[in-house]
């Protein structure tokens, strides 16, 4: 486990969503990105939280803020990170952002 409190914040938070606390999770994902702005993890959560609250047109602009994000990746910061790992975030955030525009 990671020794970055931002790391343990983000798990909460997380912990907040799975346990269906949408509105407490959507608070602590926004204070961490008051912090990290561009935090990965945080903005997909959020985007997730956001979702799960029903605020559908908000999820749909972080996700496609996480894509625009990813796709401003630059080869040594992909390489600096898990393998696989923007790719497989990715996808994700497309499947999100078809799913929501269908919805929209």
């Amino acid at each position: 486990m990671s020794d970055n409190p931002i790391d343990h914040e983000i798990g909460e938070a997380w912990k907040a969503h799975r346990q269906g606390f949408h509105d407490t999770a959507i608070q602590q994902f926004r204070e961490i990105l008051d912090r990290d702005p561009e935090n990965l993890d945080a903005l997909y959560g959020l985007g997730l939280a956001e979702k799960a609250a029903g605020n559908n047109g908000e999820a749909k602009e972080i996700f496609l803020h996480v894509q625009a994000r990813i796709d401003g990746v630059s080869a040594e910061e992909e390489a600096a990170g898990a393998p696989g790992r923007y790719f497989m975030l990715a996808n994700m955030v497309k499947q999100q952002i078809n799913q929501l525009s269908q919805e929209l």
